[in-house]
């Protein structure tokens, strides 16, 4: 199977029809056909449950489809950063997770794209591990990961601004009435909280003694779905300070404080484009601190 079949599969999946997909590829639509089984031959699997006037995709070929978006696009990516090594334009392709100290590195981003129009800008939310894993495919050139953590297999730089936690509670909770929220004031409440933080010790080396006591009935990835639940009064988030704003939530910071740092990262064993150089030249005029690795 080459990068073409999977342009093609990928094409027909878009499409929803054989016969438009070919149309959109100019080719015929029976030499279509015929590619898409012999991708299904090749593999031993069925990829497209074909119907009247529309195609669906079977549980092997929705994988197939989104593995094969991945390839196409780091193809695309590598054939553009490629031809235009002297130059700079192209694609940053970025992951990042939710926070408000994000801020300074958006606004060098805004002055490359004002300075050099020929580029623009991928932005990927999510958590730590689909970060480093699209890093380590080369789907992604840069990730933003909060926390400490062991950055020994990646360049990293460090940005400034730090998130603070706190509590997102509906606004009728009593919890509202307080400045600070302690570990104690958490007993016997229905917590929900990113389904990252939950992994680390950070958060339950806070909790203490009360840790025990906690009762984490759920987890998300955005905070903009899990704030719908907290409005509803049964839940309270666990989250950084500034992700959200609603009139029916307040946020009310832990006590002891609690901090996590952020870092941008990328792949030790990936050349950066000219764009990339650039971005991380910027970021380190504007933060003024040291970077670790070479560029």
């Amino acid at each position: 199977m080459d990068i073409r079949s999977l342009q093609y599969f990928n094409q027909v999946a878009d499409s929803g029809n054989i016969t438009r997909a070919a149309r959109q590829l100019h080719v015929s639509q029976p030499a279509l056909s015929r590619q898409i089984k012999e991708m299904e031959t090749e593999l031993g699997v069925q990829l497209l449950i074909r119907g009247h006037n529309r195609v669906q995709l079977t549980q092997a070929g929705q994988y197939l489809y989104n593995r094969g978006n991945e390839i196409i696009g780091l193809m695309n990516h590598t054939i553009q950063n490629v031809s235009e090594q002297d130059e700079i334009n192209g694609v940053l392709e970025i992951g990042a997770g939710e926070s408000i100290a994000l801020l300074p590195v958006m606004t060098v981003i805004n002055q490359i794209l004002d300075q050099y129009p020929e580029t623009s800008v991928n932005i990927i939310s999510g958590d730590e591990s689909l970060i480093k894993q699209k890093l380590d495919n080369g789907a992604l050139d840069f990730g933003i990961i909060m926390g400490n953590d062991n950055l020994i297999d990646y360049q990293s730089l460090a940005i400034p601004d730090d998130n603070i936690w706190g509590v997102l509670v509906n606004e009728d909770d009593p919890l509202a009435k307080l400045k600070v929220i302690t570990s104690k004031d958490l007993v016997n409440r229905k917590i929900i909280i990113s389904d990252q933080a939950y992994h680390q010790d950070k958060l339950r080396q806070w909790a203490g003694n009360d840790l025990n006591k906690l009762t984490f009935s759920g987890r998300f990835n955005l905070i903009n779905n899990a704030k719908l639940l907290v409005e509803t009064g049964n839940c309270v988030a666990l989250t950084y300070k500034g992700l959200v704003e609603s009139s029916k939530t307040v946020f009310r910071p832990l006590s002891p404080i609690l901090k996590d740092h952020n870092y941008l990262i990328w792949n030790n064993n990936h050349q950066l484009s000219n764009v990339g150089k650039l971005f991380v030249k910027k970021l380190k005029k504007q933060f003024q601190t040291n970077i670790t690795g070479k560029f």
